[in-house]
């Protein structure tokens, strides 16, 4: 082989590689954004218009970019940083990004309206789980509408009877004195170990009356294996974590079958020692009608998944934090010190409880930095448009949760344990928990609130009244910041402003009366009591009144001739503001 073809193939092999590693690089947003746009070719609707795809990167063919996300959570044990990498390559925009996760096509939320807007819209979004057979094809967690309602009101009948809501007290308590006994016995423990092993003996306990035994053992295993299948890459092969979760699913399955089996033949009724089993396999709804035999196990599954993982990991960071922070110790030990004291010996009761201020207050704390649900899991049933972008029929759609609740935009100093954070309602607080602020918080839109005293006003009048182009207002705000979701800041008339100018945020303002009031810069210009400054029961009152003298056959005989009038009046208004 001569010097030339060396030379030839060299450079061959040079300009390839780098093409080859540029085609797996980008082979999951070329090969569906193509899939993408044959399909709007074809001629699919998009709810409310169409759009792009989020920014973002669908990684590698297969893996997409779920080696990614594993290595930020199970390696680095930083998860929020996924989405801070995602923030600074590709700015915050409206939280929303695509990528490819547990082998699907993803659209990942983590802003507070982004997140809302999905869960809010059972329509458009279904419930999805990479491998719904871990939950349970019939498990409450995998169902939804019309079944999910039937299943939801089984499930809270038959923990909130008055039995079972004793018989939980009385099961918990002496097991968890037990344990903290034991544990200062030892001085120094294993929180994660000691915390689910109480965690799951009770749950045990409660649900289906088991004590600690070998099958109960077994079982603990099981769920272990089940829970890291869910968190593993959907891949059913012998070997995967997948594969050994759905094993484990299968064993546990016919362990409370055969339980199930076993209750058949006992008296049909709710007593002082039923279980959540015996509760949902004797519980009716109004038509007289029972769970089958797979919802009772498949609920038992997912509901004995959710108790034990969630409490004990909850129990775990309390311990931790608490541990931590002595001043809250002590404050918390002085409030349950003074519910002791008038028990004499007793358990504590729910009455005891709802006068447990401060506990509750560590228990809220607890949650929000244990971020015991990380993430949710929901598909698109069809098309759908959000703040300008496309979420595609079928994707997988990622709801990030947990990183809302260690945001300084949501709470101050948020890695810091401090219960008495609770003590106040700030606006920070009600939007991170999603009160009273629809969609959730966030910074102001993006504008030029103008100069003292003028603000933007004259500006306004600038196009409105000398140009005569009242849009180049607009126009120039978006020139400058950009067309967003169309929403800017200004200040005009003298309060300061929110201007909407798109579709989506005129429709969202105008739809959203609970929210929004009619306010004029001068009321007594319209008449403080006129129909167009009016609203609620007032408005549909003056309306009745005024509909009704329109409708009368002689008023209609005149309105040909009041058209004119009603096209001056309108020009003169010009619009109504909203507050």
């Amino acid at each position: 082989m001569g010097v030339s073809e060396v030379a030839w193939w060299l450079g061959v092999l040079l300009g390839a590689v780098p093409l080859l590693v540029l085609a797996i690089w980008y082979w999951n947003d070329v090969r569906f954004l193509a899939s993408l746009k044959l399909r709007s070719a074809c001629g699919n609707n998009i709810k409310q218009g169409g759009g792009e795809l989020p920014p973002g990167h669908m990684g590698l063919p297969f893996l997409g970019e779920t080696l990614t996300f594993l290595w930020y959570f199970k390696i680095l044990r930083r998860p929020d940083d996924f989405i801070e990498a995602k923030k600074q390559r590709y700015g915050e925009g409206v939280g929303m990004y695509r990528t490819h996760l547990f082998g699907s096509p993803t659209i990942l939320t983590c802003s507070p309206a982004s997140n809302k807007f999905v869960l809010k819209s059972a329509e458009d979004f279904r419930i999805h789980w990479p491998v719904p057979e871990l939950v349970g094809f019939s498990s409450l967690v995998n169902v939804e509408g019309k079944q999910h309602a039937t299943l939801r009101s089984f499930v809270v009948k038959a923990i909130n009877q008055p039995q079972a809501l004793r018989r939980i007290a009385l099961t918990v308590q002496p097991r968890v004195i037990s344990a903290l006994r034991s544990w200062a016995e030892k001085g120094t423990i294993n929180a994660v170990l000691e915390t689910k092993k109480v965690t799951f003996e009770n749950v045990c306990k409660m649900f289906v009356s088991m004590d600690p035994s070998p099958v109960t053992d077994a079982m603990d295993q099981c769920f272990e294996g089940l829970v890291k299948g869910l968190r593993a890459y959907p891949i059913n092969f012998p070997g995967s974590a997948s594969h050994h979760a759905l094993k484990c699913r299968r064993k546990l399955t016919a362990v409370f079958r055969e339980e199930l089996e076993k209750r058949k033949g006992r008296k049909n009724e709710i007593h002082e020692n039923s279980d959540l089993m015996d509760g949902l396999m004797q519980i009716k709804d109004e038509e007289g009608k029972q769970l089958t035999d797979d919802e009772v196990v498949d609920n038992i599954v997912s509901l004995v998944v959710g108790g034990h993982q969630s409490t004990a990991l909850a129990s775990m960071w309390a311990l931790y934090h608490l541990s931590k922070s002595p001043e809250v110790l002590h404050k918390l030990r002085e409030e349950n010190r003074m519910i002791s004291k008038e028990k004499k010996g007793e358990f504590i009761t729910l009455d005891d409880i709802s006068q447990m201020k401060y506990t509750a207050k560590v228990v809220e704390e607890t949650i929000r930095l244990a971020n015991i649900a990380p993430i949710l899991f929901r598909a698109a049933n069809r098309d759908v448009e959000y703040g300008g972008y496309r979420i595609p029929k079928d994707w997988q759609v990622v709801v990030w949760i947990r990183s809302l609740h260690t945001d300084p935009m949501n709470f101050d100093n948020p890695l810091t344990f401090n219960p008495d954070r609770w003590n106040v309602t700030s606006r920070k607080l009600r939007s991170a928990c999603g009160n009273n602020i629809k969609q959730g918080g966030g910074e102001l839109p993006p504008g030029h609130m103008g100069q003292p005293f003028l603000e933007e006003t004259l500006r306004f009048l600038w196009y409105y009244k000398i140009l005569r182009r009242p849009d180049d207002s607009i126009h120039s705000k978006r020139n400058r910041y950009g067309e967003g979701v169309g929403v800017y800041r200004s200040y005009l008339f003298g309060s300061p402003t929110i201007i909407t100018c798109s579709p989506a945020s005129n429709k969202f303002v105008l739809q959203s009366a609970e929210d929004f009031r009619i306010v004029w810069p001068a009321p007594e210009l319209v008449g403080r009591d006129s129909i167009i400054n009016a609203e609620g029961k007032q408005h549909s009152r003056l309306r009745g009144f005024i509909l009704g003298a329109i409708n009368q056959p002689d008023s209609l005989a005149d309105c040909q001739n009041g058209a004119a009038t009603d096209g001056l009046r309108a020009s003169a208004l010009g619009g109504e503001g909203r507050h």
